[in-house]
């Protein structure tokens, strides 16, 4: 982490996720919590937090090594995957530039971390900023990346994620709008603490017309969308019986008794 987050607020986010709580919901528990999700995940997962502008790239990656060596020791596997957050954090990356240094400088921290992806076979994640104009775009595509288009021709992803600015109840879009190895898609979703639950787009517009805040569990978006499924399935078996119908059978007619029209 640079210069964003501290240590304490990676944890809060962290036992969020693992809870499936809101934020303040896991403060009130936070010992339980954490004490839980250290027994789950165990050694598998470390941070690092230090002040933005304060490391270069080429000391990440020195620092990644020296991680690697020492696992090497124990008997143990390398590190598998690196997380940046985030790329304008590192000294030199010229996040206070002109736009045609910022070009140059981000490109070449993105040529940089090539070392850790193909010459040490890691998986990197590098999150990032969009630009100005996208902050309230419920969908973010490739031209409103922020501050360098060399980083996105290095890149093999680029996945966005956007947000419904009509209400503030964390409902966005995340796309996938690079992709040298795979197909373009995208999902429809609501943010919950630090969870983000992907739901079906209809149930997604349906969120959108509440106009006041509501304070949503994870277990209740849920159940919502696993109700929301069921209504489609009916309605889908409905139509499929409608269509399953003989073509040449014509609506029944009532017919005059004497009990009454039936």
């Amino acid at each position: 982490m640079l210069g964003d987050l501290n240590i304490s607020d990676v944890v809060e986010r962290s036992c969020s996720i693992f809870s499936g709580l809101s934020f303040a919901e896991t403060r009130m528990n936070m010992g339980p919590i954490y004490n839980e999700m250290c027994k789950t995940i165990g050694d598998r997962l470390s941070f690092s937090c230090v002040p933005a502008q304060r490391i270069t790239i080429d000391e990440y990656i020195d620092f990644i090594d020296s991680i690697d060596e020492e696992l090497v020791k124990r008997g143990e596997e390398k590190l598998k995957f690196c997380c940046i957050d985030y790329d304008a954090g590192f000294l030199g990356s010229g996040s206070d530039d002109n736009e045609s240094n910022l070009y140059q400088s981000l490109g070449n921290l993105y040529g940089k971390i090539t070392e850790l992806s193909i010459g040490r076979g890691k998986l990197v994640i590098v999150l990032s900023q969009p630009n100005r104009g996208s902050l309230n775009l419920e969908e973010i595509g490739l031209d409103q990346i922020g501050e360098s288009l060399r980083k996105i021709q290095i890149v093999d992803m680029v996945i966005t994620r956007g947000r419904w600015t009509g209400n503030d109840n964390g409902l966005g879009i995340f796309r996938i709008v690079k992709n040298r190895h795979g197909s373009y898609a995208k999902s429809w979703n609501i943010r919950i603490g630090g969870n983000f639950i992907d739901i079906p787009k209809g149930l997604y517009k349906r969120l959108t017309e509440i106009q006041e805040q509501r304070d949503y569990t994870v277990g209740e978006i849920k159940m919502m969308a696993a109700q929301y499924e069921r209504e489609q399935e009916a309605l889908r078996q409905q139509l499929e019986s409608i269509g399953n119908q003989s073509p040449n059978q014509s609506p029944r007619k009532p017919q005059n008794t004497p009990f009454g029209e039936i």
